[in-house]
Order: C-alpha cells, then sequence, then structure tokens
C-alpha cells in the first residue's frame, strides 16, 4: 500500500488500520473521509467545503467515482504496473496538452486570471489609476473563485459525459470567497494609505 499524504492533515488513530483492512479487499484505491481540524474559521470550513466537500464526514463507505487526490492510497503493485510510465504520471511534462480543449481552458485561467491582472495591477498603481485598481481587484477575485472550481469540480469531472452542477454549499462557499475579497478590499483602502497622499504634502499645498 502506498499512501499520499500532507504535512498539514492529521490522521485519526484509526486511520492507518481502517486503510489496510479495505486494501486487504480487492479495491485498487482508497480514499478518507474529512473532518475540519479548525472549525473556528470560517476560512478553514470555506477551503475545506471546496476541496474536498464531496468527502467530507460523514461519509457512508462504498463504491466512488473518484477518490481526494491528497490522503489517499493505493496498492502497491498497481502503481509498479505502470512501470517507467510511473515518473510520468507522477511529474508530467506533456506540452502537447495545451492543444487540447482542456489544455486551452488551463491557458485561459494563466493568461487571463493571472498574468492580465498583473499587468493591469502593475499599470494602476504605476498610472494612479484607482478605477483600474479596483477592477483588477474583483477580476482577481473572479480568478481565486476560478482556479478554485477549476481544480474541484472541472479536474475531478473532465471526462464525465454529465456535467456536474455545484451543490449549494459549493455555491455559498464561493460567495463567502467574494464578499470576503470586497470586503477586505473596502477596509484597506478606506484605513490604509492606499493612493493617497501623505498627509504633510496635501498641508503644503494648501
Amino acid at each position: 500500500m502506498v499512501a499520499f499524504t500532507e504535512d498539514h492533515s492529521f490522521p485519526t488513530p484509526v486511520w492507518a488500520e481502517a486503510l489496510i483492512a479495505r486494501h486487504r479487499e480487492p479495491w485498487a484505491a482508497v480514499g478518507p473521509a474529512f473532518l475540519n481540524g479548525n472549525p473556528q474559521t470560517l476560512r478553514s470550513w470555506t477551503n475545506l467545503l471546496i476541496e474536498y466537500g464531496p468527502w467530507l464526514d460523514p461519509l457512508e463507505a462504498g463504491v466512488r467515482d473518484h477518490i481526494p487526490p491528497h490522503n489517499s492510497s493505493y496498492k502497491r503493485d498497481l502503481l509498479l504496473a505502470y512501470g517507467d510510465e510511473l515518473q510520468g504520471l507522477v511529474e508530467a511534462s506533456r506540452w502537447d496538452l495545451l492543444a487540447t480543449p482542456m489544455g486551452g481552458w488551463f491557458l485561459v485561467e494563466l493568461i487571463g486570471f493571472v498574468l492580465v491582472p498583473c499587468v493591469a495591477m502593475a499599470w494602476g498603481a504605476r498610472a494612479c489609476n484607482a478605477r483600474l485598481v479596483r477592477l483588477t481587484a474583483g477580476w482577481v477575485v473572479v480568478g481565486v473563485i476560478v482556479n478554485r472550481i477549476n481544480i474541484s469540480i472541472v479536474a475531478y469531472g473532465w471526462d464525465q459525459p454529465q456535467r456536474y452542477i455545484p451543490s449549494w454549499m459549493e455555491v455559498a462557499a464561493s460567495l463567502a470567497i467574494v464578499t470576503m475579497g470586497v470586503l477586505c478590499f473596502r477596509w484597506i483602502v478606506n484605513r490604509m494609505p492606499v493612493l493617497h497622499e501623505p498627509a504633510d504634502l496635501a498641508t503644503a499645498e494648501h
């Protein structure tokens, strides 16, 4: 058995025992159910629902179409059967995939929601264009939502014949991220010296 874990995830005392018991059965891969290790914060719940919403505890055991990429386990013989291709699965370098529809969507996210906002934000700061900075900040928030949807929904179901419709929890989590981004931006602009002249210069001009 081979398990892929994260250093910020903390397994319960029966985690390994449960996985080993399931691997004695003819399953190729076994995934866990998730609990929130930091339930006091809204940010923690938002991230957990977006990334691991389908696998939250309590979860009935059974066959799944897909399991979490992290904190899951696989039969070692199955992985070794890939031979030299295993390294490619772990660290793929397939530039030809950029020519596929999913590769095109990846470029949309990378260019439209990363590169363009970086240039626009830098230009807005240099030109002291507050309107451009505000619009770009909103675009960045949209880009964060698109990225989380790509990771939690699109990447898992890219080959499914039926498109997945987000649940109300995922919609609520996305709206929470947008709301937090807008509120944080308003707080920074209204209470911190962003794009404002120093007080001594403003006084000297008058």
